[in-house]
């Protein structure tokens, strides 16, 4: 930070402006970071940008205006028909890829009609990356004694590691609860074959990101195409502000989180089964995606892994 913020002051100097354009807090302890954020003549808002400890400190320390990011507990479901090569894959992208930021995985919860087929792929490509694996009694049963007991706490922590809270559930309506119950709102995954499941998952999660086949890594603002991260900021208590936001393959007209509508590419809303024609891409609590975004270009749903069916 501070070699960037010495070539940005140099070039302002070189072409006429006040090098003090640009100013660095070269100080780093926590008293001089309390001073700054009371400087309400001065600053106009405050993101910060860190952990938890940080965010905390600065929601009861500031007297100015504080866009406050936030803790990300995300989970991952795995359907009872899930395709379990997409979902390790995406496991192990959502876990093992940058472990320490707010957007990786914490939880994973298996449906038992798939358990013991799926969280052996999993853990073999977890153990690529030595994840610890701290599971219920149940995923103990599969996985044997490397699997080390969970703890409440386990289901409520943001490891920022390479530890995974795993746990086995009965049918979608407990995944859903455990997810309602533990979450703190950033961005939450279901991997399915069925539409159903899929768009029941979309519409009784909450968080500020609900995902189709594809990892809560997702949840950043280059890779929705966006210059800043403050999307995300608030996560389901994001104000009424009002962007207009081009995205690689979308239109947005965001007036809050809460009401997020797409206008997608005719390519996508012509297949009949895509979950994009039969919700108009509207979502009235979250912001869905529905579908791998890495597959937005695909010409049928078939290629998104999702398919027609009454099944639960």
């Amino acid at each position: 930070n501070m070699a960037i913020a010495r070539v940005m002051r140099d070039a302002l100097e070189k072409a006429g402006f006040p090098r003090d354009c640009v100013a660095l807090v070269e100080d780093t302890t926590r008293q001089s970071a309390t001073e700054l954020m009371q400087l309400s003549d001065y600053l106009d808002v405050l993101i910060p940008r860190g952990g938890a400890g940080l965010i905390k400190s600065v929601v009861e320390n500031a007297k100015v205006p504080v866009i406050e990011t936030g803790v990300g507990n995300c989970h991952i479901y795995v359907d009872k028909s899930a395709d379990i090569e997409m979902a390790k894959n995406i496991v192990f992208n959502g876990k093992t890829s940058r472990p320490s930021v707010c957007n990786a995985l914490e939880t994973l919860l298996v449906h038992k009609d798939i358990a013991e087929k799926a969280l052996p792929v999993i853990k073999a490509e977890l153990d690529k990356k030595n994840v610890e694996i701290r599971g219920c009694d149940r995923t103990k049963q599969i996985l044997g004694d490397c699997v080390v007991p969970a703890t409440e706490e386990d289901y409520r922590v943001e490891f920022l590691d390479y530890i995974i809270a795993v746990k086995v559930v009965d049918s979608l309506d407990d995944a859903i609860a455990h997810i309602q119950k533990y979450s703190t709102g950033h961005s939450e995954c279901i991997v399915t074959s069925d539409y159903n499941s899929a768009n029941e998952f979309t519409a009784r999660i909450d968080s500020a990101a609900v995902y189709v086949n594809a990892s809560t890594r997702f949840t950043d603002g280059g890779e929705f195409g966006l210059w800043f991260f403050l999307l995300f900021g608030l996560f389901r208590n994001f104000p009424s502000w009002c962007f207009t936001i081009e995205l690689r393959l979308s239109v947005h007209l965001l007036r809050s989180v809460k009401s997020l509508l797409f206008k997608t590419r005719q390519k996508i809303t012509s297949c009949q089964n895509n979950p994009f024609s039969r919700s108009n891409g509207i979502r009235r609590n979250n912001f869905s995606i529905f579908s791998a975004l890495s597959s937005f270009s695909c010409r049928s749903c078939e290629r998104n892994g999702l398919s027609e069916s009454s099944s639960r």
